[in-house]
């Protein structure tokens, strides 16, 4: 399968046809960095403390 736009000789290297794969993988493994560093430092993540104050109509305490 071909996208237009794209020679058929550059789709057919290797490192095109991986490179979704590895950037998926990259950008998986930076996330999970990202939560294990917040998570140690922060009680909530960012979305469920605003969820929270929207349900409990006060601040909630966000750092451990």
């Amino acid at each position: 399968m071909r996208w237009p736009g794209c020679p058929l000789p550059l789709y057919k290297a290797s490192s095109i046809r991986c490179f979704p794969y590895c950037l998926a993988l990259l950008l998986y493994g930076l996330q999970l960095w990202f939560s294990h560093w917040w998570l140690l430092r922060y009680r909530y993540g960012p979305m469920e403390w605003l969820w929270r104050l929207l349900t409990y109509g006060k601040r909630q305490a966000f750092q451990i």
